[in-house]
Protein backbone atom coordinates (compact mmCIF):
# COMPACT_ATOMS: atom_id res chain seq x y z
CA UNK A 1 0.00 0.00 0.00
CA UNK A 2 1.47 3.48 -0.88
CA UNK A 3 1.05 6.98 0.69
CA UNK A 4 -1.27 7.85 -2.05
CA UNK A 5 -3.67 4.60 -1.46
CA UNK A 6 -4.20 6.33 2.36
CA UNK A 7 -5.22 10.08 0.99
CA UNK A 8 -8.79 10.61 1.70
CA UNK A 9 -10.96 12.38 -0.79
CA UNK A 10 -13.61 14.56 1.19
CA UNK A 11 -16.23 16.03 -0.54
CA UNK A 12 -18.65 18.65 0.91
CA UNK A 13 -22.41 19.66 -1.32
CA UNK A 14 -20.35 17.66 -4.06
CA UNK A 15 -17.08 19.62 -3.82
CA UNK A 16 -13.76 17.89 -3.09
CA UNK A 17 -11.74 19.68 -0.69
CA UNK A 18 -8.23 20.02 -1.69
CA UNK A 19 -5.77 18.40 1.16
CA UNK A 20 -3.32 20.97 2.75
CA UNK A 21 -0.01 20.78 4.45
CA UNK A 22 -1.38 23.97 6.36
CA UNK A 23 -3.63 25.91 6.98
CA UNK A 24 -4.11 29.65 8.98
CA UNK A 25 -7.50 29.35 10.84
CA UNK A 26 -8.17 32.80 13.65
CA UNK A 27 -4.06 33.84 12.83
CA UNK A 28 -2.59 30.29 13.67
CA UNK A 29 -1.16 28.08 11.08
CA UNK A 30 -2.04 24.26 11.71
CA UNK A 31 -0.04 21.81 9.97
CA UNK A 32 -1.15 18.39 8.71
CA UNK A 33 1.32 16.46 11.25
CA UNK A 34 0.21 18.84 14.12
CA UNK A 35 4.18 20.09 14.91
CA UNK A 36 3.48 23.46 14.66
CA UNK A 37 6.62 24.54 12.44
CA UNK A 38 4.77 26.80 10.41
CA UNK A 39 3.23 28.40 13.92
CA UNK A 40 6.10 28.96 15.13
CA UNK A 41 7.86 30.61 11.86
CA UNK A 42 4.58 32.55 11.27
CA UNK A 43 4.71 33.77 15.47
CA UNK A 44 8.86 34.27 14.87
CA UNK A 45 8.39 37.19 12.23
CA UNK A 46 5.56 38.93 14.68
CA UNK A 47 7.99 38.98 17.43
CA UNK A 48 11.18 39.57 15.70
CA UNK A 49 9.60 42.51 14.13
CA UNK A 50 8.67 43.55 17.90
CA UNK A 51 11.94 43.22 19.00
CA UNK A 52 13.16 45.72 15.86
CA UNK A 53 10.14 48.33 17.45
CA UNK A 54 11.91 47.83 21.22
CA UNK A 55 15.46 48.07 20.03
CA UNK A 56 15.01 51.71 18.00
CA UNK A 57 12.99 53.12 21.29
CA UNK A 58 13.84 51.61 24.24
CA UNK A 59 16.43 54.84 24.48
CA UNK A 60 13.41 57.20 24.34
CA UNK A 61 11.65 55.54 26.98
CA UNK A 62 11.98 54.44 30.91
CA UNK A 63 11.88 50.79 31.83
CA UNK A 64 7.82 51.07 32.88
CA UNK A 65 6.76 52.28 29.26
CA UNK A 66 8.98 49.78 27.78
CA UNK A 67 8.02 46.79 29.63
CA UNK A 68 4.24 47.94 28.79
CA UNK A 69 5.06 48.31 24.81
CA UNK A 70 6.92 44.51 25.28
CA UNK A 71 3.36 43.29 26.91
CA UNK A 72 1.41 45.09 24.20
CA UNK A 73 3.97 44.12 20.92
CA UNK A 74 4.92 41.01 21.89
CA UNK A 75 3.86 39.23 24.61
CA UNK A 76 0.23 39.28 23.47
CA UNK A 77 1.36 37.15 19.94
CA UNK A 78 3.47 35.08 22.33
CA UNK A 79 0.29 33.92 24.61
CA UNK A 80 -2.11 33.60 21.58
CA UNK A 81 -3.15 30.04 21.40
CA UNK A 82 0.09 28.87 23.64
CA UNK A 83 -1.95 26.14 24.76
CA UNK A 84 -2.17 24.64 21.32
CA UNK A 85 1.71 25.30 19.97
CA UNK A 86 3.21 25.00 23.83
CA UNK A 87 3.58 21.49 23.62
CA UNK A 88 5.11 21.49 20.03
CA UNK A 89 8.83 20.09 20.75
CA UNK A 90 11.52 21.84 22.63
CA UNK A 91 13.87 22.36 19.28
CA UNK A 92 10.52 23.74 17.67
CA UNK A 93 9.92 26.34 20.45
CA UNK A 94 13.92 27.27 20.95
CA UNK A 95 14.06 30.31 18.34
CA UNK A 96 10.54 31.75 20.19
CA UNK A 97 12.96 31.34 23.66
CA UNK A 98 16.02 33.01 21.49
CA UNK A 99 13.54 36.08 20.91
CA UNK A 100 12.62 36.18 23.72
CA UNK A 101 15.50 36.18 25.75
CA UNK A 102 16.96 39.08 22.83
CA UNK A 103 14.13 41.63 23.38
CA UNK A 104 14.39 41.32 27.26
CA UNK A 105 18.24 41.75 26.61
CA UNK A 106 17.07 45.11 24.44
CA UNK A 107 14.97 46.72 27.40
CA UNK A 108 17.42 46.57 29.92
CA UNK A 109 20.39 47.05 27.41
CA UNK A 110 22.60 44.09 28.61
CA UNK A 111 25.17 42.37 26.84
CA UNK A 112 23.85 40.07 23.74
CA UNK A 113 26.42 37.51 25.49
CA UNK A 114 24.87 37.77 29.54
CA UNK A 115 22.31 35.38 30.64
CA UNK A 116 18.67 36.05 30.53
CA UNK A 117 17.01 34.16 33.69
CA UNK A 118 18.42 37.09 36.02
CA UNK A 119 16.39 39.66 33.84
CA UNK A 120 13.11 37.68 33.73
CA UNK A 121 13.68 37.56 37.57
CA UNK A 122 14.12 41.32 37.58
CA UNK A 123 11.43 42.17 35.52
CA UNK A 124 8.61 39.63 36.50
CA UNK A 125 7.91 38.11 33.45
CA UNK A 126 8.14 34.08 32.54
CA UNK A 127 10.22 32.10 29.92
CA UNK A 128 7.84 30.72 26.90
CA UNK A 129 7.73 27.11 28.95
CA UNK A 130 6.25 28.52 32.08
CA UNK A 131 3.57 30.79 30.16
CA UNK A 132 2.60 27.96 28.67
CA UNK A 133 2.00 25.55 32.17
CA UNK A 134 0.75 28.38 33.57
CA UNK A 135 -2.08 28.34 30.39
CA UNK A 136 -1.86 24.51 30.57
CA UNK A 137 -2.67 24.81 34.75
CA UNK A 138 -5.51 27.18 34.46
CA UNK A 139 -7.27 25.58 32.18
CA UNK A 140 -7.05 22.66 34.62
CA UNK A 141 -7.94 24.43 37.37
CA UNK A 142 -11.31 25.82 35.33
CA UNK A 143 -11.99 22.15 34.35
CA UNK A 144 -11.34 20.98 37.57
CA UNK A 145 -13.63 23.58 39.40
CA UNK A 146 -16.26 22.96 36.81
CA UNK A 147 -16.64 26.84 35.13
CA UNK A 148 -14.81 25.98 32.08
CA UNK A 149 -17.59 23.67 30.02
CA UNK A 150 -19.50 20.76 31.47
CA UNK A 151 -17.07 17.79 31.66
CA UNK A 152 -19.79 15.84 28.91
CA UNK A 153 -18.45 18.70 26.41
CA UNK A 154 -14.48 17.96 26.49
CA UNK A 155 -13.67 14.11 24.35
CA UNK A 156 -12.78 11.99 27.10
CA UNK A 157 -9.69 11.70 24.92
CA UNK A 158 -8.42 15.29 25.50
CA UNK A 159 -9.12 14.59 29.26
CA UNK A 160 -6.74 11.92 29.59
CA UNK A 161 -4.14 13.64 27.92
CA UNK A 162 -4.34 16.58 29.81
CA UNK A 163 -4.36 14.75 33.55
CA UNK A 164 -1.17 12.77 32.33
CA UNK A 165 0.35 16.48 31.26
CA UNK A 166 -0.36 17.99 34.29
CA UNK A 167 0.62 15.04 36.44
CA UNK A 168 4.16 14.53 34.62
CA UNK A 169 4.21 17.93 35.46
CA UNK A 170 3.89 18.17 39.46
CA UNK A 171 2.02 20.90 38.97
CA UNK A 172 -1.58 20.26 39.05
CA UNK A 173 -3.66 17.91 41.48
CA UNK A 174 -5.82 15.61 40.03
CA UNK A 175 -8.41 13.82 41.91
Amino acid sequence: MTSLDLLFKIYMNGVRIQQTDSIKYLGVVIDNKLLWKPQISSLCGKLSQACGVVCEIRHFADMKILRSIYFSLFHSHLQYCISDWGRAYKTVIRPVQALQNRILKYLTFSKRTSSANDIFKLLKILKVSYLYQLHLEKFMYKYNADILLLRSEIPSGICTKLRTVAASNNRVHMP
